[in-house]
């Protein structure tokens, strides 16, 4: 976190919203304009937990344990692990924190990029996702694992490198059959 540049961080609050580089210091970030990938690591996403918060970008949460919990509203979801939570841009919500690092992946895709994607699938246009809980491809992580990777060689280059990955893997493979989210 402490080695983001000024135009970096500007990019996290695109995505996340008005985050200060204080509720991330436990968090590892991996940022393209357009799509951002955020890991807790060593302590919870203090962003993450302050009360009904909402994020101008689409939110979808890959769990790797049964330790994150959403209050959406009156309701409370608990991630199941090798599920993805999916939130629309605008919902205000928070994690709970239950004094156990909860082990998550969160992937913020901007709302424009987004749903520009989604015009090229015969999906319903103007879902909304309000804490659905959906299976995921295990190729999804092997795409996750490339953008990381890409987002810290930061060579000459990379940029276009990531904007390539942020159209072909996330979102258009994320399509919606049956309750689960599929990559191609």
């Amino acid at each position: 976190m402490a080695d983001l540049t000024q135009g970096e961080f500007a990019e996290i609050q695109q995505l996340i919203g008005p985050v200060e580089r204080e509720q991330l210091i436990h968090v590892d970030c991996f940022v393209s304009k357009d799509v951002g990938m955020f890991m807790p690591v060593t302590g919870p996403c203090y962003y993450a937990v302050s009360p009904l918060h909402a994020h101008p970008s689409y939110m979808f949460t890959i769990a790797f344990n049964d330790g994150t919990v959403l209050k959406l509203g009156e309701d409370t979801l608990r991630s199941r692990q090798g599920k993805i939570l999916a939130l629309s841009p605008g919902i205000p919500h928070h994690e709970v924190f239950l004094n156990r690092l909860p082990r998550y992946l969160a992937i913020f895709i901007n709302k424009e990029f987004f749903e520009e994607q989604l015009l090229q699938y015969p999906l319903i246009q103007n879902m909304i996702f309000r804490g659905k809980i959906y299976d995921y491809s295990p190729a999804l992580m092997s795409k996750v694992r490339e953008f990381m990777l890409e987002v810290d060689n930061k060579i000459p280059g990379s940029a276009i490198v990531l904007r390539a990955l942020s159209v072909k893997p996330l979102p258009p493979t994320l399509t919606l059959r049956g309750g689960s989210f599929l990559v191609h």
